[in-house]
């Protein structure tokens, strides 16, 4: 996972696409911070500058050229999600990585990733060893005492 925040902070999230995109958006609720972003260049800074869930990213605002920002994200476990049309010529490989979703669907990928990175509730603590019985006749192994060893160590020459 990602290299997401903390559990008590906001999980950042970059959403690379073009303007008007995003605007139904907003319903992400506080569990997430999301930053917009307008290029590819922006959107790697972002990824590079501070633990993130997850890239979102507007397939029909990549290009070729823009193909090293899923690289960087892949090399730092940022989750990808992609949403709109594959653009022509691009290939499965270049999109490797990328979970492919409806624009709608954006924000409910985004919810099952947080819930997969936060941590699970705790029973409570380990349960204690028990102590073994008082009575228990344990014995520390023998040590040989010099003189044996002095006695076994002649026996060899």
């Amino acid at each position: 996972m990602g290299n997401g925040g903390t559990p008590s902070a906001p999980l950042r999230v970059v959403i690379f696409s073009r303007a008007g995109m995003v605007d139904g958006w907003g319903a992400l609720g506080g569990a997430f911070e999301p930053l917009r972003v307008s290029s590819a260049y922006e959107a790697a800074a972002e990824v590079l500058s501070a633990p993130t869930l997850a890239l979102v990213i507007d397939l029909a605002a990549l290009t070729g050229r823009h193909l090293r920002v899923l690289e960087i994200a892949r090399s730092m476990d940022v989750e990808m999600i992609g949403f709109g049309e594959v653009p022509a010529g691009m290939s499965s490989a270049e999109l490797s990585g990328v979970r492919l979703v409806a624009p709608q669907a954006v924000g409910e990928s985004l919810r099952r990733l947080a819930e997969a990175e936060s941590p699970p509730p705790t029973a409570g603590p380990a349960p204690a060893r028990p102590a073994p019985p008082k009575d228990a006749d344990i014995k520390p192994p023998a040590l040989l005492t010099g003189e044996e060893l002095k006695a076994l160590l002649e026996d060899e020459s």
